[in-house]
């Protein structure tokens, strides 16, 4: 038995939004997790980077080693480039690593309500515990795997612990010490742990099913709200 780890990344904002929405604002919010086998952490790690360097060598060229290239997933899913056949070949070609790898995904997605908003706290940490009870219900049913990590990707801006990071970490401890249900939730090891995506390929990869997800949801949810972006090309 082994350790899975649960790379956590967000996407959209979870600030509250009005009509017509303004720039940067989003109708929708979405928490993604990948778990992925920490025995495996150097295979997709090499084969992640080696996929970075055959699709965007330009990028290579400029930033001189492919650990230092970070392709985000909103780059991947933007309207501006749904034509653009070498992004779309990436993003499947993700997908297929991750298959290889087994990888599961979890994700919660708000839809917000205008008139009725909840703080941007409240609804990550609301989307955190729900995804902790996933969590702790794959490991349990798991063949493979008898503990989990969760490794989050770090808020800009969150030094020596202080901002968001700070938040969802204590929220987690006082879900898991305070709470009856979460009580329950021993397989879970330590508290979230915060990292930098861009030398975290787990991260990375978070961010970009994420980004698929989330469009995906944007669409459905609220294609009609007045200023949306058009992700129709995301459908397929």
């Amino acid at each position: 038995m082994g350790t899975v780890v649960f790379y956590t990344d967000e996407s959209g904002s979870a600030e509250p939004f009005t009509e017509p929405l303004k720039e940067g604002a989003t109708p929708v919010f979405t928490l993604t997790s990948i778990a992925l086998p920490l025995n495996k952490w150097r295979d997709f790690d090499r084969k992640y980077n080696n996929l970075k360097e055959r699709f965007f060598p330009e990028i290579l060229e400029r930033k001189g080693r492919k650990e230092d290239i970070e392709i985000k997933g909103n780059d991947l899913t933007s309207p501006r480039n749904k034509e653009s056949k070498r992004r779309q070949d990436f993003l499947k070609t993700v997908l297929k690593l991750l298959k290889t790898f087994e990888a599961s995904v979890f994700a919660v997605t708000f839809v917000k309500d205008q008139n009725n908003p909840i703080s941007s706290r409240s609804m990550y940490t609301h989307g955190f515990q729900i995804l902790l009870e996933r969590f702790n219900k794959y490991v349990e049913t798991s063949e493979d795997f008898d503990s989990g990590i969760i490794i989050c990707d770090s808020r800009a801006g969150a030094i020596k612990g202080q901002g968001l990071d700070k938040e969802v970490a204590k929220s987690f401890q006082s879900y898991i010490f305070g709470n009856p249900k979460g009580k329950s939730f021993t397989l879970m090891q330590e508290a979230p742990l915060f990292a930098d995506s861009k030398i975290t390929v787990g991260l990375q990869l978070a961010d970009i099913i994420s980004s698929v997800i989330y469009t995906n949801h944007y669409h459905y949810y609220a294609n009609d709200i007045k200023g949306a972006v058009d992700y129709s090309h995301m459908q397929h």
